[in-house]
């Protein structure tokens, strides 16, 4: 789809990646979507408010912790309004900042008792 859309100088699909490759790629990204069908809890979502990125994200129990202020989050598995949402974000350069910094100020009144507090928390939302 990336080369039928002649995408392929702005999406890559790099695989994992770790340490200064990983930060590189945050830096140069616009924002970050984290479309999972199921998760508990996001370290993607935590690193992504810590490099002052916008986020995009399902509604799903597992990412309830994530406040709306710092995401653009669409209902969960609608593709539609996923593909929307980053369309919004790819034109709005004020909005992606004012999601990066509400990000980022969240992520710096957290340590790991309260992430921790959350994983717990998102724990029990989904399985109970």
């Amino acid at each position: 789809m990336i080369k039928s859309l002649s995408l392929e100088q702005h999406v890559f699909l790099t695989g994992r990646v770790e340490g200064k490759l990983k930060d590189n790629l945050y830096e140069e990204a616009a924002f970050v979507v984290v479309p999972p069908r199921f998760e508990t809890f996001s370290m993607v979502a935590l690193e992504t408010m810590s490099h002052r990125k916008a986020l995009i994200s399902f509604e799903i129990d597992g990412l309830r912790w994530i406040p709306e202020s710092v995401a653009l989050k669409v209902q969960a598995f609608d593709v539609r309004a996923l593909a929307a949402a980053m369309f919004k974000l790819s034109l709005d350069t004020s909005l992606r900042n004012r999601i990066g910094y509400a990000g980022i100020n969240y992520i710096k009144n957290q340590n790991w008792f309260s992430c921790l507090g959350l994983i717990f928390q998102n724990l029990f939302l989904v399985f109970f």
